[in-house]
């Protein structure tokens, strides 16, 4: 649990690194049960980074990195250590990078492009790109938000708002299952928590 009480979410003002508060609302790992009750997130500490308009933010390879994402036109994909230094830009531009996690069993990279309603799929290593253009209606302001990566048959998606959904996906970019809980003004990001079976949610407009 204390990689996640590490970090969340990235707060755009002054493009500075802090991990936030957030609320729970889904249980994911298939639904196992668990007694985890009354969670509630710290600030360990806050850190200036030199990414334009960041997006997001996940651990890297055996958790001794970062990733986050540019959602300017033309964005990067940027890895930091954990102090949010920059260690390289990825030779991949989107058109409106919005949200990124990491598989840590084949090491690879899963990032939501909110203007093409896809999800890309990239090795940070070899550069090779994989790019799925999704079946789920958003509108061009406030689409998808948020991706958070549990196993190749469960893949998470926040909606930002207009709708608010969160959705599940399987191993074919399919909907299992959508979720709309009114919970906050919107939903900016996710985080699975495997050690507990949940997922967490942020909201930029609400703060949380």
């Amino acid at each position: 649990m204390r990689r996640f009480l590490f970090m969340m979410k990235l707060l755009m003002s002054d493009m500075v690194l802090l991990f936030s508060v957030a609320f729970l609302i889904i249980q994911s790992c298939s639904d196992k049960t668990t007694n985890y009750e009354n969670p509630q997130l710290i600030l360990v500490n806050s850190y200036n980074i030199n990414v334009p308009q960041p997006s997001d933010l996940t651990f890297g390879k055996d958790y001794q990195t970062l990733w986050t994402v540019s959602d300017l036109p033309e964005g990067n994909i940027y890895e930091m250590d954990l102090q949010g230094n920059i260690l390289r830009i990825l030779d991949f531009e989107g058109d409106d990078l919005e949200g990124i996690t990491y598989d840590h069993t084949n090491d690879i990279l899963w990032v939501v492009d909110e203007q093409n309603n896809e999800i890309i799929i990239l090795n940070p290593d070899d550069g090779e790109v994989e790019k799925h253009t999704l079946p789920i209606f958003s509108s061009d302001d406030h689409g998808l938000e948020g991706i958070a990566f549990e196993n190749r048959n469960n893949i998470w998606l926040a909606n930002e708002k207009l709708p608010k959904i969160i959705f599940l996906l399987d191993s074919n970019f399919t909907v299992q299952k959508q979720y709309e809980p009114e919970l906050a003004e919107d939903y900016s990001g996710l985080c699975i928590d495997p050690d507990n079976c949940f997922l967490w949610i942020v909201s930029d407009e609400s703060q949380l």
